[in-house]
């Protein structure tokens, strides 16, 4: 995220304006034993709230976690965050 930032910033974008949304996280497989080095899915949602907030970007909108995968789709004309699944049906951020 910090290089994307960069990069961002380096284009023209301006930091103040830029919010963000987040999708995934799931836990895909059923481990016998859930220690914390299993919740992979939780974690890295965890660790990208954690690198926004240092960076100072709201977070306006998450899809995250549950044991389903999912499909994402960013809609640049709207900045509509299309987050599709096979059982839980389309959700739009």
């Amino acid at each position: 995220l910090p290089v994307l930032l960069e990069q961002v910033l380096r284009l023209g974008g301006v930091k103040s304006r830029m919010t963000a949304k987040i999708a995934g996280g799931s836990q895909m497989f059923n481990f016998a034993q859930a220690t914390d080095v299993m919740r992979i899915g939780d974690r890295n949602a965890e660790a990208v709230r954690e690198v926004l907030k240092s960076l100072s970007i709201r977070l306006v909108a998450e899809d995250v976690g549950g044991n389903y995968g999912r499909t994402v789709e960013l809609l640049l004309d709207t900045g509509v965050f299309v987050i599709k699944t096979v059982n839980k049906g389309d959700n739009r951020l």
